[in-house]
């Protein structure tokens, strides 16, 4: 029984769920969101972009007494794919059981930092070793709270993930704190005057 509530548990940990609208509401309630509202929502997206660590998982369905996780999620767009691996070890620091789920997702942020994301792949293992597949467009909604080097992701059912960026995917940043743009290196020089500066001509 207590072998089956952890599958069960671990079969909902993978962060996945079907792309919906920004907004939920009707058309005719669609709320019109303000430009304040939409610079916030592109900065949350610029903040997540990256590789992360996991760093901790709080679960209220997982055993936490001698259990270790390591993870990796990688932020690229739209899109998010991610794997973690579990197991819970005895007394003597043997390996009692081990789990593991992974899979890529697109997603996308609302106004309120609320996360919705669709599973394009994903598996996971159960009890007996066997790998389960996953539905692809799974529904799961997360709170998202992200500043520098830390990511947060708070799921419905008090389960909250916290990632640590990566040290080699640190974006460049102003003395202001924020992000720097990257220039596009095949894009063609233009000086300080606006002009396009032409190739020297020959004599």
């Amino acid at each position: 029984m207590r072998a089956a509530l952890i599958f069960s548990s671990l079969s909902v940990l993978c962060l996945s769920a079907p792309l919906r609208p920004l907004f939920q509401d009707t058309p005719e309630t669609l709320p019109t969101p303000t430009r304040g509202e939409k610079a916030a929502v592109q900065a949350l997206m610029n903040e997540m972009q990256g590789t992360w660590s996991l760093k901790s998982l709080d679960s209220p369905t997982l055993d936490k007494l001698r259990r270790q996780e390591v993870g990796y999620m990688v932020v690229s767009g739209i899109y998010f794919s991610f794997e973690m691996h579990m197991s819970w070890n005895t007394v003597d620091d043997r390996a009692s059981r081990r789990t593991s789920l992974s899979g890529t997702h697109r997603f996308e942020i609302n106004d309120r930092s609320r996360m919705t994301a669709s599973s394009i792949i994903g598996s996971s293992v159960d009890n007996d070793g066997r790998v389960v597949w996953e539905q692809p467009g799974l529904l799961r909604k997360y709170d998202v709270t992200c500043s520098g080097d830390t990511m947060k992701l708070l799921r419905d059912d008090g389960t909250t993930f916290e990632f640590q960026r990566m040290a080699d995917s640190k974006q460049a940043r102003d003395i202001y704190g924020r992000p720097l743009k990257v220039k596009d290196p095949n894009a063609p020089f233009t000086p300080p005057s606006g002009k396009r500066e032409d190739a020297p001509k020959r004599d």
